[in-house]
């Protein structure tokens, strides 16, 4: 399958913590919506950063949804291995869906996902009968030890930070963090906020419930280079995301390309970028 050829292109993505996620494919003049529950992990990439991805992946049967409409569905794959090394105990009924598109493909670490024609009101069938078992999809390093984390934006006046939405359309990427509940001098009950936006397309995205990164976590223990205070904003040097990609794209960036993590209470969030996000913050009185 020639996915830079697909005329499926992925348009729009919104998660809501708590909710779930909405993904939208354009064909043509159709619209398809993909709906998931909160996802283990979920990531989606350049679709010209997945060069090893799509040579493994040619042999192999997809399931046809619609005309040019393809996912696969594996079970044991590297992408689970990765989180299963981050987060014992793991359950075992997890499936990794893979979508391609000509501009992302998109990764989905969960259960079954909805897929609904808009059109036709109704939900196409996916024979999740064809599942690819054990191929080493999506094999990221977890060996954090050898990157180094660097605050970027000072973080200690917000307590409790949260992720509360992320998304997506072809103008680029928004990120809501929340500060927790407080109450002003005159009794008043406010919310800061982070409104984090990437104006253009970015590389990759991962996001991931923040409780199945102990790895991560257990890096930060380590007090001669970090300190014990946790931090949210940070720039990755010598990133293993970025090596990662490099593999699966088959050669490095040609230009400047940047790692930056966003640790929340419930999900981190990993944007590889050509440019720097713009940060505001905001307040919300309730």
């Amino acid at each position: 399958m020639k996915w830079l050829d697909n005329e499926v292109r992925f348009s729009a993505f919104k998660f809501e913590y708590g909710k779930g996620i909405l993904m939208t494919l354009i064909y043509e003049k159709n619209k398809f919506e993909i709906w998931a529950s909160l996802p283990y992990s979920i990531l989606y990439c350049a679709t010209q950063n997945r060069k090893r991805l799509i040579e493994i992946l040619e042999s192999k049967a997809s399931n046809k949804c619609k005309k040019d409409l393809s996912m696969y569905v594996g079970r044991n794959t590297g992408y689970i291995n990765w989180l299963i090394q981050e987060s014992y105990p793991f359950p075992d009924d997890i499936e990794h869906w893979i979508i391609p598109t000509s501009n992302y493909v998109l990764e989905y670490l969960g259960s079954s996902l909805d897929v609904i024609d808009p059109l036709n009101k109704s939900i196409i069938e996916v024979d999740i009968e064809k599942v690819i078992e054990g191929l080493e999809l999506t094999d990221m390093s977890w060996e954090y030890v050898k990157e180094e984390y660097k605050e970027f934006i000072d973080s200690k006046y917000l307590q409790e930070i949260s992720l509360e939405k992320v998304i997506y359309d072809e103008g680029g990427v928004s990120i809501l963090l929340n500060g927790e509940l407080r109450k002003n001098k005159h009794g008043k009950n406010y919310k800061d906020k982070i409104l984090i936006t990437f104006n253009d397309s970015i590389e990759a995205l991962r996001i991931t419930e923040t409780g199945r990164r102990l790895l991560l976590d257990v890096m930060f223990l380590n007090t001669k280079k970090y300190e014990p205070e946790r931090k949210c904003f940070f720039k990755v040097k010598n990133s293993e995301f970025i090596r990662w990609l490099e593999k699966e794209g088959r050669g490095k960036f040609k230009e400047n390309i940047f790692h930056y993590c966003f640790i929340t209470s419930n999900m981190i969030v990993d944007a590889i970028s050509r440019h720097s996000p713009k940060i505001e913050k905001l307040r919300e009185y309730k």
